[in-house]
């Protein structure tokens, strides 16, 4: 089973743009994903990624020219009944982003 770690990398690759293949050199770039419906996508997607890995809970936030356009949480901050649910300001560590 993939480590919490893992998990959150992989999120975060998921997020970036250039995860995606390169265009091709004479393509124009491609159009900017509006927010709201990238903010859908990552709505339906970051809660299936915690339960398929059984991840308890994450932070997702997605910047654009230095400015946050999209800040959340997803999940539970621990698993167990008295656990907080994460909020777009809950502290993570975070593993090698690089």
């Amino acid at each position: 089973m993939p480590s919490r770690r893992f998990v959150i990398a992989a999120v975060g690759c998921v997020l970036l743009p250039a995860c995606g293949p390169a265009p091709a050199p004479d393509a124009p770039p491609p159009a900017l994903h509006p927010v709201t419906t990238l903010e859908a996508d990552i709505a339906e997607m970051v809660p299936a990624l915690l339960d398929k890995y059984r991840v308890p809970g994450a932070s997702v936030a997605v910047l654009v020219d230095r400015d946050i356009v999209i800040a959340r949480g997803f999940g539970l901050l621990r698993a167990g009944e008295d656990a907080r649910p994460v909020s777009e300001h809950s502290v993570f560590q975070a593993a090698s982003l690089s």
